[in-house]
C-alpha cells in the first residue's frame, strides 16, 4: 500500500510539471495564433533545422502590428497574465509606462518592441524542450 500511495504521489507530480509547461505561456502563445488570422497583421516564421539530422531546432516567429493599438494592448495584457510563469522577464520604460520587453519560459521566449501607437513587433522563439 505505500509503494502504490508513493507511485500515485511521483505521477501526480510529473504530470503537474508537465502541465505547468505547456499552461506556462498559453495567453502568449493565444494571441501568436489569433495573429495567424488576421490579414492586417504581418508574420514572418523562420524554421532553422539541424543540417545532419533534418530536425527541427528552433522555430522564430516575427509577428509585425500596424495601427492597431487594441492589439497591441492585447498582447501586453498577455504579457502580464503569462509573465509569473516566468523563468526571466525583462521590462523597459517606453512612453512614459513600464512594459515588458521579454519574457523567457521553459522552450520558448517572447520578445516585445513597440514602436509608437498601435504599432509594435513580438517575437516567439521556440526550441525544443530537452
Amino acid at each position: 500500500m505505500k509503494t502504490k500511495n508513493v507511485f500515485v504521489a511521483v505521477l501526480l507530480l510529473v504530470m503537474g510539471s508537465f502541465s505547468m509547461k505547456i499552461v506556462a505561456q498559453e495567453n502568449l502563445a493565444a494571441m501568436v495564433k489569433k495573429c495567424e488570422s488576421i490579414e492586417s497583421v504581418d508574420m514572418n516564421i523562420v524554421r532553422q533545422k539541424n543540417p545532419h539530422t533534418k530536425k527541427t531546432e528552433s522555430i522564430i516567429t516575427s509577428v509585425t502590428i500596424r495601427s492597431n493599438p487594441a492589439l497591441v494592448s492585447e498582447f501586453l495584457t498577455a504579457f502580464r497574465k503569462d509573465e509569473d510563469n516566468a523563468y526571466q522577464v525583462v521590462e523597459n520604460k517606453q512612453g512614459g509606462k513600464i512594459v515588458p520587453s521579454f519574457c523567457q519560459f521553459k522552450g520558448v521566449s517572447y520578445a516585445f518592441t513597440m514602436q509608437g501607437e498601435g504599432n509594435a513587433t513580438v517575437t516567439e522563439i521556440r526550441e525544443p524542450i530537452k
